[in-house]
């Protein structure tokens, strides 16, 4: 009998740090990235060179930035076994509550 105490003792105590583990896992992730976009100044010309003609919409400009830099966040979800953290906190309460009650009726 006194097996058998111990043994529920040990697996409700191991339920509560697995139902701790995954309270604290159960959050969306964060994620912040900031991105400097390439500067580019818009123009509508034409440039001859010899022979041939080129229209060209847009030069890169690799002066300074002026703007801010763009910061897109993204969150990720927490993974789908997170959600049973009170279905495990639930069995380890009633496994510890089990193991009091044949602890006081074996005394």
């Amino acid at each position: 009998m006194k097996k058998l105490i111990v043994t529920t003792l040990v697996i409700a105590l191991v339920l509560f740090g697995v139902s701790l583990y995954l309270y604290s896992a159960n959050h969306p992730e964060k994620t912040v990235i900031t991105i400097i976009p390439p500067y580019t100044v818009p123009i509508n010309a034409t440039t001859e060179t010899m022979t041939t003609q080129t229209n060209m919409s847009f030069i890169p400009f690799e002066g300074p930035i002026i703007g801010s830099p763009f910061t897109q966040t993204s969150y990720t979800p927490p993974p789908s076994y997170t959600n049973i953290w009170p279905e495990t906190l639930a069995v380890g309460i009633v496994l510890l509550l089990i193991s009091v009650l044949l602890l006081r009726r074996k005394s």
